[in-house]
């Protein structure tokens, strides 16, 4: 199911992926995003979910072991990517934030959205998980 959850942990996901940002030497990667979901999953809840087999707490969900969690295969992706990170000795934070919090940036997170958003309806619609890559080049 596409939903803004998904494209937006896919962009989180894409973000660490699109350089080599520790062979590179940076040491610190700040993922900005506007979706507590997000924010709150990467840093507080994510190895909780895996420690439960990626269920809420049973009693939060109806049933023997609580609900799964939605958008597992991404979540899974995600760790996997911010632990390639640590690997060469790069930190990953998230930070929430709201486009007003961020001053002159707000009007850059706008247009950023609406540029999905033009993007997305101008192609076909593709029933399929996977996403293309995209590499930076370091100049």
């Amino acid at each position: 199911e596409h939903t803004s959850n998904r494209a937006k942990l896919r962009a989180a996901i894409a973000a660490l992926q699109f350089r080599a940002w520790g062979r590179e030497g940076w040491r610190r990667v700040v993922v900005l995003t506007d979706l507590a979901y997000v924010a709150e999953g990467a840093t507080r809840l994510l190895l909780a979910w895996a420690a439960r087999g990626w269920r809420v707490k049973r009693g939060r969900a109806r049933g023997p072991g609580g609900r799964r969690i939605a958008n597992r295969d991404l979540w899974v992706k995600l760790q996997g990517a911010v632990d390639a990170l640590r690997g060469e000795g790069c930190e990953v934070s998230f930070w929430l934030v709201r486009g007003r919090d961020v001053g002159g940036l707000g009007d850059y997170m706008c247009g950023a959205k609406e540029a999905a958003r033009d993007a997305a309806r101008q192609c076909p619609a593709v029933d399929t998980e996977e996403f293309t890559k995209l590499y930076g080049l370091l100049l």
